[in-house]
């Protein structure tokens, strides 16, 4: 404890948002992977500035960590990590591990203006707080994954390549053991110092004085000595410095040019498409983010055959031309192959020393081939047939949700280091070539060779694509097959896409929202393009009344849906044997009464119609007027819709200059955004941004965010998911435990992965359509709750207040709904916005459409008659004679 007349060593120790401390060589010698056991003690203050938040749209799990301050972590939030100790929004005490149940949380809050010290302690068994040398808090958790990337912090944690979530006050000491501390141990603490005790200093590993320097820039020095050269010192960042310099070990080499050119098997009399940032241009590879994933020292080979063009300005020092990647700045990813600024080549991984770069640059205007090798130890590098450089690398995280592109990587806000130039074949193998392979690989006809084919999953060749297809759409064929029934082809898709209004957002602490991009493009294009063709004015109902069927085929569908999250789960989770997860019973048992629920023609019609063309016409009727209430009055929501499309012509008409934001609370199966986007897109708008608001999108965010602290993600197909992703959280019977709370634990577990597959599912789907349109810019924002909605709009209200509040799918006399609608709109619109409502008003018999402003202001009102009342004029068109 410092007495606060001692105001030089409480400035040495002060902790606030613009500082923290980082241990040197801590990624690997302060990792605690699988079960192995530490503790840690740390003595703290919380000044008046740490009030507890209730921050909007409050909820309990690991997932918030909205307002929380960390007094010592190893985690970075967008990568991964392994522990994590501080204090919530509320100033309990938390103990996090990377796996479930991930944290324990005391019931104690730690009081303001005082002295504490806290103990966080795991015997590989259980994790346990003491609070002021009292036991506060246990649970029971298993292994865990081991991060041996991450550095340990003192007074914050990382998100990406950023601090985040900094502690407000004074921390004094920190001493850290590896092995588990006993109630004993710790009540010795009380009156030893774990330095000068026998019993304490045996396995202490760190124990730092912070306010026993000379001055705020001396080190902060690990008073254990410890064998060899790393001693654990630590160094006070302050913010603005850039933490990426610290622990990555960027190699850059001066050079002289290579003029060596390299012969190429010229296809369809061009050289294909041009690669370059002007245009956008890029090959996404479909169904690529779990197959050509390469995680831990999973061996694997790049290689591209490829000409840079000269290009006219000056690139800068971050600039690279990237010729194939597996990667998101900023929030995860697995690999890299380009050219830096100097057209030098690059082979980049996520680990250290993280790249090998070529001593020697390419010529430009001459064709060149690179091709790039892990065999799990070593990274090495061949430019024209020569290996030129080389470097051991370790095991590096597993990324399943980035997709590969081809000619660019993803970027925070969107698709960037484009390369410039043409690009003739691209390979892929999962394992690595020789040398002599390197040298022969694209010598004429050496792909046909069995010994090159051995391991290769993707060969295409951008110099065989026709440029010159009508509707500006190219599929570059996969021309390796897939080897199972369940891999996807991998075809990849020419884009165009720029983004033109890139959002920021996503990548600030504590933003709560999901982006989906448009990542992702369905190797059925012929489908696509005939279901765009579909939608005219000719058929004014029937593209839109999405499932406008029978109530009982309206179910029978609904189940198949069910049925098939349950079986996909199933499929993922097969290799798993956990006899001790309550949660994996659970799911079978469920998936057996689920087959036998299902009945009649929906599982059939799921499978062959839902997946492959949503929007396709449903010939299918059990004779019945549909009495399902969101699809019974079509000629209602064509009046509404037009309504939304008419105040946007009015009020903001189609620009370059921003988007077009609308939003809408209760998405249900994505029915009237999908409309809205379709209409406003007729009508000439190109750059929109779609907020929906759905406490169901609740399990996505738990999935990512528990583990991922960022709130970027792709949305991919349901069958690419990987196991990790849908794993339902583990349940497990500790001491005490009835069997009751054990089943609703693992019925619960069960539910939020469920309704994470089929969210996922219509999501790809409700994107795939807007993904065919190439100069349409299209940015889906989703929320699980109206309050973190507002929040973002408080945090950014140019990049998230909407322009038009949408309230079309309702219920007759829902005042609920109706209630977070006004909610919404009083809070999210801008002031020249407005929101429209399709609704049944109190005292009226027939509902109205209605325009108000923000302060629900009635502007326009269009009555609706007994013509817009009837479903398909009492029938549906195949029951009609």
């Amino acid at each position: 404890m410092i007495q606060a007349s001692n105001k030089k060593a409480l400035e040495l120790c002060h902790i606030d948002g613009s500082k923290h401390i980082f241990l040197q060589g801590s990624e690997t010698g302060l990792s605690f992977g699988e079960s192995a056991a530490f503790a840690t003690e740390i003595h703290f203050y919380c000044e008046p500035n740490s009030e507890p938040i209730e921050p909007p749209g409050h909820q309990q799990g690991p997932a918030q960590w909205h307002g929380h301050q960390v007094l010592l972590s190893k985690f970075n939030g967008c990568v991964s990590g392994e522990y994590r100790i501080g204090l919530d929004a509320q100033r309990h005490v938390i103990f996090q591990r990377e796996v479930s149940p991930w944290i324990v949380t005391t019931t104690d809050v730690i009081p303001l203006h005082e002295w504490h010290s806290i103990v966080c302690s795991y015997d590989g068994h259980y994790m346990r707080i003491y609070i002021d040398c009292r036991h506060a808090a246990h649970i029971a958790c298993g292994p865990q994954k081991t991060d041996l990337t991450t550095p340990t912090l003192i007074g914050a944690d990382l998100c990406g390549y950023a601090s985040a979530h900094h502690f407000e006050g004074y921390i004094s000491e920190v001493s850290l053991w590896q092995r588990s501390l006993d109630a004993a141990e710790v009540k010795s603490l009380a009156t030893s110092n774990p330095l000068n005790s026998k019993t304490l200093s045996k396995d202490l590993i760190g124990y730092w004085c912070i306010y026993q320097r000379a001055d705020m820039s001396a080190p902060v020095k690990n008073n254990v000595l410890l064998v060899g050269d790393q001693q654990f010192n630590g160094t006070f960042i302050v913010e603005g410095t850039q933490l990426l310099n610290r622990w990555r070990g960027w190699l850059a080499n001066g050079g002289e040019s290579l003029p060596r050119s390299a012969s190429v098997a010229v296809g369809s009399g061009s050289a294909g498409p041009l690669f370059s940032k002007e245009e956008g241009v890029h090959l996404f590879v479909s169904g690529s983010a779990s197959v050509l994933s390469f995680g831990g020292t999973a061996s694997f080979t790049l290689a591209v055959q490829f000409l840079p063009q000269p290009t006219q300005e000056k690139p800068g020092d971050d600039t690279r031309y990237v010729l194939m990647s597996k990667f998101h700045s900023g929030l995860r990813g697995e690999y890299r192959l380009g050219l830096d600024a100097q057209l030098r080549p690059f082979f980049h991984r996520e680990v250290q020393p993280w790249q090998v770069l070529s001593p020697t640059a390419v010529t430009a205007g001459e064709w060149h081939e690179v091709c790039a090798t892990y065999d799990g130890a070593t990274m090495r590098l061949f430019v024209d047939r020569r290996l030129v450089a080389s470097a051991k690398a370790g095991a590096q995280f597993t990324d399943q949700v980035t997709p590969v592109l081809i000619g660019a990587q993803y970027g925070k806000s969107s698709v960037e280091q484009h390369f410039e130039g043409f690009i003739s074949e691209v390979r892929v193998w999962d394992r690595a070539v020789t040398a002599e392979e390197a040298q022969q690989m694209f010598v004429a006809n050496s792909a046909k060779a069995t010994s090159i084919r051995r391991g290769m999953l993707g060969r295409w060749r951008p110099i065989d694509t026709r440029t010159d297809e009508p509707d500006g759409r190219i599929t570059l064929f996969n021309s390796i097959a897939a080897r199972s029934v369940n891999q996807p082809c991998m075809d990849a898709i020419l884009k165009r896409h720029v983004v033109i209004h890139p959002l920021e957002l996503t990548l600030r602490v504590g933003v709560r929202a999901v982006l989906v991009e448009l990542g992702a493009i369905t190797p059925h294009s012929v489908q696509w393009r005939r279901a765009i063709d579909m939608v005219s004015e000719r058929d004014g109902y029937k593209h839109y009344c999405y499932l406008g069927t029978s109530v009982a085929l309206q179910k029978s569908l609904l189940q198949a849906l069910d049925l098939h999250a349950h079986e996909l789960l199933a499929q993922q989770l097969q290799s798993v044997q956990d006899v001790n997860d309550h949660t994996l019973k659970r799911l079978h048992v469920e998936l057996r009464q689920k087959r036998l629920d299902v009945r009649g023609r929906g599982s059939q019609l799921y499978r062959e119609w839902f997946f492959h063309n949503p929007i396709s016409f449903l010939r299918e009727c059990d004779g019945d007027r549909c009495e399902f209430w969101r699809f019974r009055y079509p000629g209602r929501r064509e009046k509404a819709m037009q309504m939304v499309v008419e105040q946007a012509l009015a009020r903001y008409p189609p620009s370059n200059k921003e988007p077009l934001i609308i939003s809408s609370f209760g998405s249900g199966l994505l029915y009237q955004e999908f409309c809205h986007l379709c209409k406003l897109i007729a009508a000439g708008y190109r750059h929109l941004r779609l907020v929906l608001v759905d406490n169901a999108y609740t399990p996505w965010k738990q999935k990512y965010l528990a583990r991922d602290g960022c709130c970027r993600i792709y949305c991919q197909p349901s069958t690419e998911l990987s196991a990790d992703m849908i794993r339902p959280a583990p349940t497990y019977a500790a001491p005490g435990t009835t069997k009751e709370a054990l089943e609703n634990t693992a019925a619960s577990a069960v539910n939020n992965a469920i309704s994470f597959v089929m969210y996922n599912e219509a999501l790809f789907q409700f994107v795939q359509w807007f993904s065919t349109i190439p100069d349409v810019d299209v940015q889906v924002l989703l929320y699980d709750s109206v309050d973190a909605y507002i929040a973002d709009c408080n945090l950014s209200p140019h990049e998230v207040m909407s322009h038009i509040c949408s309230a079309i799918d309702y219920k007759d006399n829902d005042k609920l709904l109706e209630d977070f609608v006004n909610h919404m709109s009083t809070n999210t619109l801008r002031d020249d916005g407005v929101c429209i409502k399709l609704v049944t008003r109190s005292g009226e018999h027939l509902p109205g459409v209605y325009v108000e402003d923000r302060h629900r202001r009635v502007l326009h009102t269009l009555p609706l008659t007994n013509d817009h009342e009837s479903h398909f004029a009492g029938a549906c068109e195949e029951c009609t004679p």
